[in-house]
């Protein structure tokens, strides 16, 4: 067993031991604490790089970049994907969208229902016309993150476990 930067550092024989004195739900936990703290650090990188873009709102819409940690403790995905009620963004019509998810991907052009005539109907002897919706620019603002997340993980997720197993086994007076 070493020391480094405080904290015990176990090696070889010392770290097998140590995973065999786990049981299977703390394993679980302690990649999921793990991932959890590698995908946020991934995560404050699309953050910077939203806030950067010249996307409107940016600054309050960062919060919607969200992590997922996969339940069985297989890893992790960073997403713009609403779920539930996060990922939703109150525009100003009070109405719910998935901005976020728009403005990664991009939309294509979307056209009236009817490509002749801009008038579709009357309603109270009223005309109401159509027009082209246009389409929303991609901004990509997740290729950062992708880029230099599998440099991230490589450099930092195996220390990370470690960190995680050492204090959860800790915490039940493991030593």
């Amino acid at each position: 067993m070493e020391e480094y930067d405080g904290r015990r550092r176990y090696t070889g024989q010392e770290w097998t031991e140590l995973l065999r004195a786990m049981d299977g739900k703390q394993i679980k936990s302690t990649l999921k604490t793990a991932y959890g703290r590698i995908g946020k650090e991934i995560a404050d990188l699309a953050r910077a790089s939203l806030t950067s873009s010249d996307i409107r709102n940016a600054s309050r819409m960062k919060r919607l970049i969200r992590v997922r940690v996969y339940p069985d403790g297989g890893g992790f995905m960073i997403t713009v994907r609403p779920h539930g009620s996060s990922g939703f963004y109150t525009n100003h019509a009070g109405l719910q969208k998935p901005v976020l998810m728009w403005a990664e991907e991009g939309t294509r052009e979307r056209k009236p229902r009817h490509k002749t005539a801009y008038v579709v109907r009357t309603v109270e002897g009223r005309f109401i016309t159509t027009h082209g919706m246009g389409a929303e620019k991609a901004y990509h603002f997740l290729t950062p993150a992708e880029q230099r997340g599998g440099q991230i993980i490589q450099a930092e997720l195996p220390s990370d476990i470690e960190a995680a197993a050492v204090k959860r086994m800790e915490k039940t007076g493991w030593t």
